[in-house]
């Protein structure tokens, strides 16, 4: 008999340098999380989600390190992507041939939840909130 009870939640992070080759670490880290759980269904959507987040982190919060946490809860995969950054809001959308930009549009559709407690100058961390459930 398991101790483990099936609906709690259960946690695992994945620390990065802020350089963008590492952002194929997050994703490794994410398949892992996505085959030991039983949300290999939203794969595509969460990697391409998590990447985004990811990226964003990166290239444009000016911190040294990402946290990336996996977290399963009963029937929902939660996964929390952290820096030590400010939020820098780019509002519109840039036009067709730009690059970048398009990173937050694409988690929502991907994801059921999306939610983004922004960092500033005076409190540095921006966290990005990613959940996907299952039907």
């Amino acid at each position: 008999m398991s101790d483990v009870d099936p609906g709690a939640a259960l946690d695992s992070d994945c620390r990065i340098r802020a350089h963008p080759s590492s952002v194929r670490v997050v994703r490794q880290f994410i398949r892992e999380q996505l085959a030991a759980s039983s949300f290999a269904d939203a794969e595509a959507d969460i990697l391409l989600a998590v990447s985004e987040a990811a990226n964003n982190a990166v290239l444009h919060s000016g911190t040294d390190e990402v946290v990336i946490t996996w977290r399963t809860e009963g029937r929902c995969a939660e996964i929390l992507v952290q820096d030590r950054g400010r939020f820098r809001h780019r509002i519109p959308m840039p036009a067709l041939g730009e690059q970048g930009g398009r990173g937050i549009p694409l988690m929502m559709a991907v994801m059921d939840e999306v939610d983004i407690a922004p960092g500033s100058e005076e409190q540095p961390g921006t966290t990005i909130r990613l959940r996907k459930c299952k039907t």
